[in-house]
């Protein structure tokens, strides 16, 4: 997970697992999108960010904090 407070993005990298592919996820907070690369099939999605369901970068970052 990369976390840029400046841009307001989240980049996730997610490995392959078992049937899936491995996939990139880019939520851009400034621009209110998600963008899913997938590397198996090397197509990208992109659809509406869903706030409501993904945190911002800096309550993110608080969230993995508190795990620690």
């Amino acid at each position: 997970v990369n976390v840029d407070l400046k841009k307001n993005v989240e980049t996730i990298e997610v490995p392959q697992i078992g049937a899936t592919s491995t996939v990139r996820i880019i939520e851009d907070f400034d621009h209110n999108i998600t963008a899913i690369r997938d590397f198996a099939v090397n197509k990208c999605f992109i659809m509406p960010l869903d706030r409501q369901h993904v945190p911002n970068p800096a309550n993110l970052i608080q969230t993995f904090l508190a795990m620690m």
